[in-house]
């Protein structure tokens, strides 16, 4: 039995305590939880990731060499010529045929470029190694490829004008007529701009809410008394609040697109204009 008048003196605290506190099985210790981001083994499979740039993976770009180790025939040329000469032409071929100045200096010039342009980059870099960065972030070029996705004429022509003025954003205004079907026409244009949508009808913004598409739906009521144009007006001043509350639109100043119907009443989206500001 315990005995209720037994006494626990003072030597017991500095000397056995602490060795029972350093054998408890139950200490629970903290882990830097931040250290679970960072990869163990960093990927260096250069050869991969040009693999998948080459064959148009969104988000890989072809890697770019800036450490230039040379070969063994430059090793060889660069014996027989001074190390005067090679320093004052430092883009010469290595067929050793004279390049222009105005060459070199170009050459320098588009180095000095591109380490400025990836140094930038770097610098402002918004989305962590983990966070896939959207592919309407990235510029592309038109080709022959990409104008056969788009054989209408109008929509190929919306595209060159985004990638003229540089848009990031496409806000449409969908009339209450406008159906989910209509909508199958501007997905491909999802890979180059954010989509934003702003709904009359209460049916196609449910639709697209419990479906997650790529098309962000934002409601509006429709007023019959106000104009069409008036109504535009109303569905462009929602869409802009909308992209900037999602942070689609955080520069005022940059051009977006703007589709729409021509009149009250059609069930397709049959115009649209680029714009910078209201």
């Amino acid at each position: 039995m315990e005995d209720p008048n037994l006494v626990i003196n003072e030597e017991f605290f500095e000397n056995l305590w602490p060795l029972i506190l350093d054998n408890n099985i139950c200490d629970i210790k903290t882990e830097d939880t931040s250290k679970h981001f960072v990869p163990e083994r960093k990927f260096d499979y250069i050869w991969a990731h040009t693999l998948l740039a080459e064959n148009h993976f969104a988000d890989y770009l072809e890697p770019v060499e800036l450490t230039c180790k040379s070969s063994p025939e430059a090793s060889s040329l660069d014996e027989v010529k001074s190390p005067e000469e090679i320093e004052q032409k430092p883009y010469r071929g290595l067929d050793q045929c004279v390049v222009p100045l105005e060459q070199q200096l170009k050459a320098i010039e588009c180095d000095v470029q591109l380490r400025k342009k990836l140094a930038y980059d770097f610098a402002n870099r918004t989305f962590p190694w983990y966070i896939q960065s959207p592919s309407y972030n990235n510029d592309f070029t038109l080709t022959a490829e990409l104008k056969a996705q788009f054989p209408n004429p109008h929509e190929y022509e919306i595209l060159y004008n985004i990638n003229l003025f540089q848009c990031n954003l496409m806000i449409i205004d969908l009339g209450i007529d406008v159906t989910l079907q209509d909508l199958e026409r501007w997905e491909k244009f999802s890979p180059y701009v954010a989509i934003v949508t702003v709904v009359h009808s209460p049916d196609l913004f449910r639709q697209l809410k419990n479906y997650d598409t790529i098309f962000q739906p934002v409601l509006t009521e429709e007023n019959v008394e106000q104009t069409w144009q008036e109504e535009l007006n109303c569905s462009l001043k929602l869409g802009i609040k909308f992209a900037r509350s999602k942070f689609l639109f955080e520069d005022a100043g940059k051009a977006f697109v703007f589709v729409f119907s021509n009149n009250r009443g059609i069930c397709t989206c049959d115009n649209y204009k680029i714009l910078n500001r209201l």
